[in-house]
Parts: C-alpha cells; sequence; structure tokens
C-alpha cells in the first residue's frame, strides 16, 4: 500500500504543533491587516455570505444540509459557501487561517489544536453523540463466530491485526481507532496497524481490494463498504452501541478568532439558522430528511437514505448550547489516548457559548 501513511505514536500532537506555528503566522498578518467591524450581533446578514469548511460530504453534517435545504440562511439574508477540504487537520487549519468563517470537525481534532495554541473556540454543539462507524470485513466476524448485532466490548480482541483504513492522522477516526484497541488492551502501534489515507474514498477504494480489513467511517461511506465491499457493522455507534462513547460532545461548529472578533454578526445569523435546523430534526424529522435529501445525492436509494438518516437522527442535539458535562467527558476520552501530547485545558479554554444561547437555546 505504497501511498499509504503509518501513523505514529505521537501522530495527534504533531498535528498539533503545526497549528500553532500557524497561528503566530496568522496574529501576525491580523495584525498588520487589521480587524473587520464586528458589528452587533444579530443586526442582520442582508447580502452577506458565510464560508464553511467540512471534511467531506457526510451524515456528521446532517444538521448543516437541513440548514442548507431549508433556505434558513437565506432566511437571514445570507449566502453560504461550503467547501469540502479532506480531513478534520485540513478543517481545522482552515478556521485557524480564517479562510472560512465556520468549520465542523470533531471536537477532538479541535481540543487538540487548541492545546497547542490555535486561536479557535467551539461555537455551538453539532453531534453529542459518536458519529462514525467502525465496519470490518464480514470475514473478520464469521472467523471470530461475532454477529454486527451483537458486538460489544468483549468482542474488542478482534481488533488484534487488523489493517485499519482511517482519514489522517490526529482525526477523530485515528483516535477511535486507538481508543477501541486501547479499550482491547491492546497497543495501537504495535498490535494492528492503522493507516492513514487522506479520504474516504480512497479509504474505500483500499477496503474493497482488500489491502484494508477494517475502516473508521462515517456514512454514507460505511454502508457502501457493507454493500460493495462484504463489510459488517463491528461498532455503530450513531445508534448507541458501546455507552463508553455515547453522551458526549464529538462534533461542534468552530471558529478562530478572526472571524468571532469580525463577523460576529454572521456567525449569529449562522448559529441561528442552526438552532432553528435543530428545532426542525426534533419536531420536523420527514421535513428534515425531505430538506437535506438533494445534499446527499451520493446515497442513490432513498430508503437506504432514510435509513441511515434516522440512525443519525438520535445523535444530534435539541439545542446549540454546549453542554459542560458532555464537553468534559469528551475530553476525558481525549485524555485517555496513550502516547498523546497531555490535555491541561478545560471548557472555558475552548468554548464560547455567546452565539449558542443567543439563537435561544438554553436546554
Amino acid at each position: 500500500m505504497d501511498t499509504a501513511v503509518r501513523t505514529g505514536r505521537l501522530s495527534a500532537a504533531r498535528t498539533a504543533v503545526c497549528f500553532v506555528a500557524l497561528s503566530l503566522v496568522l496574529a501576525a498578518c491580523s495584525s498588520e491587516e487589521g480587524g473587520g467591524d464586528a458589528g452587533s450581533p444579530g443586526d442582520g446578514c442582508e447580502g452577506e455570505t458565510v464560508t464553511i469548511a467540512q471534511s467531506a460530504p457526510s451524515f456528521i453534517h446532517f444538521p448543516l444540509y437541513v440548514m442548507l435545504g431549508a433556505e434558513m440562511l437565506e432566511s437571514a439574508g445570507l449566502s453560504s459557501e461550503v467547501t469540502d477540504v479532506g480531513g478534520g487537520a485540513e478543517v481545522v487549519s482552515a478556521a485557524v487561517s480564517g479562510s472560512v468563517d465556520v468549520a465542523s470537525a470533531t471536537f477532538g481534532s479541535q481540543l487538540r489544536a487548541v492545546q497547542a495554541g490555535a486561536p479557535i473556540k467551539s461555537v455551538a454543539s453539532t453531534e453529542d453523540l459518536h458519529g462514525l462507524h467502525f465496519v470490518v470485513k464480514q470475514s473478520v466476524l464469521d472467523e471470530a463466530g461475532i454477529t454486527s448485532e451483537a458486538a460489544g466490548i468483549e468482542d474488542l480482541g478482534v481488533l488484534e491485526g487488523l489493517r485499519i483504513g482511517i482519514s489522517s492522522p490526529g482525526s477523530g477516526s485515528d483516535a477511535l481507532s486507538r481508543l477501541l484497541l486501547q479499550l482491547g488492551g491492546f497497543d495501537p502501534d504495535r498490535d494492528a496497524q492503522i493507516v492513514a489515507l487522506g479520504d474516504s474514498a480512497a479509504m474505500l477504494a483500499a477496503f474493497q481490494q482488500d489491502e484494508l480489513n477494517a475502516l473508521a467511517v462515517s456514512a454514507p461511506v460505511s454502508y457502501v463498504a457493507i454493500e460493495q465491499a462484504e463489510g459488517a457493522f463491528l461498532f455503530n455507534f450513531p445508534r448507541g452501541d458501546l455507552p463508553q462513547f455515547g453522551d458526549l460532545q464529538y462534533m461542534t461548529y468552530f471558529s478562530g478568532e478572526r472571524a468571532i472578533d469580525g463577523r460576529a454578526d454572521v456567525l449569529q445569523c449562522f448559529v441561528d439558522a442552526h438552532a432553528k435546523a435543530l428545532e426542525m430534526m426534533q419536531d420536523e424529522p420527514e421535513a428534515a430528511l425531505e430538506a437535506a435529501r438533494s445534499f446527499m445525492d451520493n446515497v442513490e436509494d432513498d430508503a437506504l437514505y432514510e435509513e441511515i438518516a434516522n440512525d443519525y437522527l438520535a445523535s444530534f442535539p435539541a439545542s446549540p448550547v454546549l453542554q459542560q458535562d458532555k464537553v468534559e467527558r469528551a475530553i476525558e476520552m481525549e485524555k485517555s489516548l496513550e502516547g498523546a501530547e497531555p490535555i491541561t485545558i478545560g471548557f472555558d479554554d475552548i468554548v464560547d457559548n455567546t452565539f449558542a444561547e443567543r439563537a435561544g437555546g438554553g436546554q
């Protein structure tokens, strides 16, 4: 697998160090250019454009697709530009650089970057249940005598020796793979191969060609791996598999200091629309599925789309406000990663609930 990159023991820490250097450069640039006029949050956004970075089209970004499909941003006068940048590290870099107003990635990716000095803050909760799937070849389960519907923590022994595909070092898929191996009593760098391939398309291709026999990935790629490459769920976390990965902050919208200080009106309009999308998902799930449908056109079958979307709906919060207990549980999980840079920061260092609380999300 010549194009593969084997992740190292301190990959998450090394990735975070890159953000520190970038932050220092950007701080100098920002002071030279001068910040924009922040305005008063909520003054209206007529004629403004909000720029958004995500890793790739995925059901973990479902609230964004509801927001766009139901034209909630347009109702606030905002147009939008969404850019797929590849992986969590690239999403964080976009926010740090100020090239986007809002970024969507795993909380762990943000946490590591802030620990390393990156000037970003989480401004809204988007997913508070782990949103990835861990897919293995059906033959792996068959050889171990495990059924996909009944797999539990006692079955983690099956991970030994697997070749596990992830997006990038320090990403959510990397952290998940390492945590699962640790829970099974294994050394992630010795007892399995964690292979970074850059994006989900490359991961899927390697799985189809039997170069990998496991994937840490979100839908729809996970479902394609099952349907087309003899895969099976070992764990489906959006459905609530393994309580250790439930009820914790998994995804957020976050922004760099330049956007928070200079684009507060745009951020407020965006978070207001996000709150409305979450409300629709809670109160009118069928309308939410219809609104988001065109943004997941890589799932051609309508019945499969509905199955995946309904699986994911329970993983999204009712309110955009980040809850301290869920954030702290996510921080504790990151602290448990062996060999990574120690985490010394807390809730107030990474969260700015100002916009979410103004959006009326008090739950």
